[in-house]
């Protein structure tokens, strides 16, 4: 992560999250892996920390369109798992996006190579 002021706000924005909506599915998403030598802090620490809060953590590039659209499915499978654990999921804005209604499908498929690069092998980015 290449900005230490964010990390250090992490722990607030969750305990505030946390209040709002106790089910929130939550992912910590590092961005600009394209910068490794502007990192303030380590890899370890933020998986550390990821892990102690029993969150996915995951390495994105915006710049470079690395693992962003994995990010995405990740977060969309999270909810949807959640959501068949518990059908009355209360997870705000994102349980009514995949509310259905009679005149819906009522499956949601996501393809691993919607959008891939057939020549191009995928690899998860959430640890």
């Amino acid at each position: 992560m290449t900005n230490l002021a964010t990390f250090l706000k992490l722990s607030s924005w969750l305990d505030e999250l946390r209040q709002l909506n106790e089910e929130a599915t939550v992912l910590i998403v590092g961005n600009k892996s394209d910068l490794p030598n502007q990192n303030q802090v380590s890899r370890t620490t933020v998986e550390n920390y990821a892990r102690d809060e029993n969150l996915d953590f995951c390495e994105t590039s915006a710049k470079n369109n690395e693992n962003v659209d994995e990010v995405f499915q990740n977060l969309a499978m999270k909810v949807l798992e959640k959501k068949q654990i518990s059908p009355f999921y209360k997870g705000g804005l994102v349980s009514t996006a995949v509310q259905t209604d009679d005149s819906l499908p009522s499956i949601i498929s996501l393809d691993d190579d919607f959008g891939a690069n057939p020549k191009q092998k995928k690899k998860g980015c959430c640890r």
